[in-house]
């Protein structure tokens, strides 16, 4: 199977929040594990709304995989319109 459709996120006002946000992708390592799915890291991104001046910047990862940056991002998840 393969997870799909998968969205974390936090308001980063810190380094520490960085950190926050990061343990959710190595907490999905396990969870992939757990329930024999796999995440696909070439098939993720990283996007960043800054509100501030100077954001925060970091790389994210999954799997060990640098997750690519990105400005926008089409969300296929959530309710359908009939």
């Amino acid at each position: 199977m393969i997870a799909d459709d998968c969205l974390l996120y936090q308001e980063i006002c810190s380094m520490n929040d960085t950190k926050i946000l990061q343990g959710d992708p190595d907490n999905l390592q396990v969870w992939e594990q757990d329930c024999l799915m796999e995440f696909k890291p070439s098939k993720c991104e990283a996007i960043t709304f800054p509100n501030k001046a100077k954001p925060v910047k970091v790389e994210y990862r999954l799997l060990d995989v640098i997750l690519t940056a990105v400005t926008s991002a089409k969300y296929l998840g959530g309710p359908h319109k009939q």
